[in-house]
């Protein structure tokens, strides 16, 4: 088979990775499905790696976006979009 060992499994990757980078989100989820189905420890694997990536969430980002988000609406925009009112 010839030529350095590393040489062949540096072409994968590089392979590997620029189809990570060109394939949908539709893909990879279709991907992720099964090779979750066809191995148990996979799925475990992912339900973990899941877990830990939807559990990081930034509380202080968040409400700073919300805070600047509520502080950026003009109240006379809010009251021209929200039609009649009763009096």
């Amino acid at each position: 088979m010839g030529g350095a060992p590393g040489i062949d499994m540096q072409k994968r990757s590089n392979r590997t990775r620029n189809i990570l980078d060109e394939i949908s989100a539709d893909d990879a989820f279709a991907i992720l499905r099964r090779l979750a189905k066809e191995d148990p420890k996979v799925a475990n694997r992912i339900e973990q790696i899941a877990i830990e990536y939807l559990s990081d969430v930034d509380i202080e980002a968040i409400a700073s976006q919300v805070y600047f988000d509520l502080d950026s609406i003009e109240v006379e925009e809010v009251w021209n979009r929200s039609g009649r009112t009763r009096t």
